[in-house]
């Protein structure tokens, strides 16, 4: 994330810090805005198409995702984040023509490839997918 805002490694680890304690909080209040919205997410994703989420409930979901914070990390919940990072560092990560959190979603994710410079910039689980993308494609 250096590359991406300027900010030194201990200043982004003690915002990372900060803001998902907050999000691990908000999904361990069923009262709260972020754990509605994600429940009302799920529901719509539980379809005939998506037969995966069948036997998966979302309070044990929400569970899983304030341990494991990256589970939270729904498009809506990734332009909270964007809008986090621009308003407490009075950046803009980067250029978009809406509001849409698919738009800052993508953006995101084009600012992070965007970054990569040599093969360490690339976080593991990318590498990963890339690996199982490529091994499908061939």
């Amino acid at each position: 994330m250096n590359k991406i805002t300027g900010k030194d490694e201990e200043t982004i680890n003690t915002f990372l810090d900060e803001y998902f304690y907050e999000l691990k909080q908000s999904l361990s209040n069923v009262q709260s805005n972020i754990y509605l919205n994600m429940k009302e997410k799920f529901k719509s994703q539980k379809k005939p198409t998506r037969p995966e989420l069948d036997n998966v409930e979302f309070d044990i979901y929400a569970g899983e995702a304030a341990q494991n914070i990256h589970y939270a990390m729904n498009k809506d919940n990734i332009r909270a984040f964007v809008l986090k990072i621009e308003e407490e560092w009075g950046i803009t990560l980067f250029q978009r023509e809406d509001d849409a959190s698919e738009t800052f979603a993508s953006g995101l994710l084009n600012k992070y490839i965007d970054s990569i410079e040599v093969a360490d910039d690339i976080y593991n689980d990318y590498v990963i997918l890339f690996r199982k993308i490529r091994d499908f494609i061939v």
